[in-house]
Order: C-alpha cells, then sequence, then structure tokens
C-alpha cells in the first residue's frame, strides 16, 4: 500500500505535555527538560502552527508532581505566550496563591486547567460533599472567576461511574465551567490493571451522549478524539440511519509529550512516535517524519481501532520519509 502525503495538510491544534513527571524522580539517566530546552522545543512547534499547548503531570494515582513545581514555569509559560502559542497549566491548583495567579495574569495566561479527581463527591443533604478538598476546590475556582481566568476543569478516567460523573457535570455547569477534559486511561497499558477496569468505548460513547444535554460552548470531550455523524444507508428498506462516532485525533491535530520526551499517540494508547532527545528537540521532525502519525493520518480510526492497528506492521510509504527537510 503506497501512501502518499502532503505535511501543509496536517498541523497540530493541541499538544499536551508532561513537563512534570513522577516518572523522572530517582531517574539518573534522564533529566527534565530545562529551561533552554523547553525553549527550542517550542520554537520547533511554533515552526509548524500555533497550537494549544497544555502544561501537565503524568496521569498516574500516585504522581505528586504538579507543572508548578518547576521554579521556571512562569518563563516557560511567558516565552510560548510571545511565539502566539495558547498556553494552559494543567495543576491541582494547591500551588496556585494569589501571587501567582497575579503572575500569571500579568504575562498573558488566561485559561487554568485544574484538576478534580476525588475533590467532588455526592452528599444527600448538601448535594456535594463539603470537606476540606471540596471546600478549597471551590474556593479556589470561585478566586480565579473573580479574577477574570477561564476555568476548565480536568479529570483522569481511572474508574467510570456514571452518577459521581453526572456530579461532576452539574457542579461544572453550575461553576460555568468553559469545559471538562477527560483524560482516558487504559488498562492494556497500565500497571494499575486492577484499578483501571472499565471499557474505554463505553466511556466514549456515554460521554458522546451527555454532551447533547450541556450548553453549545462548553467542551465536553477527552482531548485526543473528534465526535461526529455517521450515516449508513440501508439499501433494503431505502432508509438513512445517523449515529453519533468519533474519531482518533493523533497525528492530524493532536500529540502527547510524555516526561522522558518521548511522543506518542495519547495518554492512553502510549506507542512511540518520536524522542525529542534523538531529534535535536525537533517536534517538527517528528510530527512529520513519524510513520505511526503518517499512519493515522490516512485512517478515520476510532481509539480502539488505533490501538488495534498498531499491533501490526504499519505499511511503508516511500514519500512519506524525510518530509520535513524538504518543506
Amino acid at each position: 500500500m503506497e501512501l502518499t502525503i502532503n505535511p501543509t495538510d496536517y498541523r497540530p491544534r493541541l499538544i499536551i505535555w508532561e513537563i512534570a513527571c513522577s516518572c523522572l524522580e530517582g531517574n539518573s539517566s534522564i533529566k527534565k527538560f530545562n529551561t533552554k530546552e523547553c525553549f527550542t522545543i517550542m520554537d520547533s512547534i511554533a515552526e509548524i502552527s500555533k497550537p494549544i499547548i497544555v502544561l501537565a503531570s503524568n496521569y498516574s494515582e500516585n504522581s505528586k508532581c504538579d507543572p508548578l513545581d518547576r521554579a521556571d514555569i512562569v518563563d516557560i509559560l511567558l516565552y510560548g505566550n510571545s511565539l502566539g502559542l495558547k498556553m494552559i497549566v494543567e495543576t491541582s491548583g494547591e500551588k496556585l496563591t494569589p501571587d501567582l495567579r497575579s503572575v500569571l495574569k500579568t504575562i498573558g495566561t488566561k485559561c487554568i486547567r485544574i484538576l478534580i479527581n476525588d475533590h467532588i463527591k455526592e452528599d444527600i443533604e448538601s448535594k456535594f460533599v463539603q470537606n476540606e478538598k471540596f471546600n478549597k476546590l471551590d474556593n479556589l475556582i470561585n478566586q480565579l472567576k473573580s479574577e477574570g481566568f477561564e476555568i476548565q476543569l480536568g479529570i483522569v478516567l481511572n474508574s467510570f461511574n456514571e452518577r459521581e460523573l453526572l456530579f461532576i457535570v452539574d457542579y461544572a455547569v453550575q461553576k460555568s465551567s468553559k469545559g471538562i477534559y477527560f483524560h482516558l486511561q487504559n488498562p492494556k497499558s497500565s500497571s494499575k490493571l486492577k484499578k483501571i477496569s472499565y471499557n474505554k468505548e463505553e466511556a466514549i460513547n456515554w460521554i458522546a451522549n451527555q454532551k447533547k444535554l450541556l450548553p453549545d460552548d462548553m467542551y465536553f470531550s477527552p482531548q485526543c478524539i473528534k465526535y461526529g455523524i455517521k450515516h449508513k444507508e440501508d439499501e433494503e428498506n431505502g432508509e438513512t440511519t445517523n449515529h453519533t462516532t468519533h474519531w482518533c485525533l493523533s497525528g492530524k491535530t493532536f500529540a502527547y509529550i510524555n516526561g522522558k520526551g518521548e511522543v506518542q499517540i495519547c495518554n492512553s494508547i502510549k506507542n512511540v512516535c518520536g524522542d525529542l532527545r534523538k531529534t535535536n528537540l525537533s517536534f517538527a521532525q517528528i510530527w512529520y517524519n513519524s510513520e505511526i502519525f503518517n499512519w493515522l493520518r490516512y485512517n478515520n480510526f476510532s481509539c480502539t481501532e488505533t490501538q488495534i492497528s498498531l499491533t501490526r506492521p504499519i505499511p511503508k510509504s516511500s514519500e512519506s520519509k524525510e518530509i520535513y527537510e524538504n518543506i
């Protein structure tokens, strides 16, 4: 199968970057990117697009890392903003002091995403359990709103409980959140197999059904997929049926940089598409030359189909090699 590609047809619109990662703790062979290296990576990204960049930690349940732990986080945000990138910090919120919020606002950071895992629980009398975690979250969101920040909420789906998620949705709507951003976990790629046991396709379909009930301007989805309507012709009855489906966006508009500096499909599907440490920190080179990305661009796979397709040999393309050098 011969594949051809026009590199300019595909540009990243969203990159999640694990800029703080617990996997590097105690690992002397791999160091986190320093400030200058982060700048170089962002320079390379800005060469091909001006995407949203979400600075995150890794999504392990045991991770204690937070992007705001980095002493240079303000410098990284400021540099990204100067390149025209839309920089977003995804944080637990514990380090968002009034002074830091003031600095973030000064450098042009308009959006904050708060990870809310285990913060919102159902209570029969007060609707939400009024514990310390919830009260801190609620106070922080109220402060951010009063200071003019756009609020986004992030959820790592380590389990799938419809009722619990509906209470989170209710809270997000009450707080006028601009969106709930889901981070799917994959049991087959997780060391916590017993803890992560939900059906990923079931969760994706549930999210699609809930989207229909929410305000049109509220984002509600995993960021690595796109929902759409699929039409199916019934020739026997002469009827057309429509149903909601989804497509993997990796390599088309989405990429994920893990804490080791590897560019992978997403948080859930960890196939490595390239290593920034082996390309002189060139994201553009990986984006255009990755065989995996090029393969995905020719296929509107669902999340599960993407994962299955990558268990087989990828068709080679004589025209997809060293594209970046010829742009």
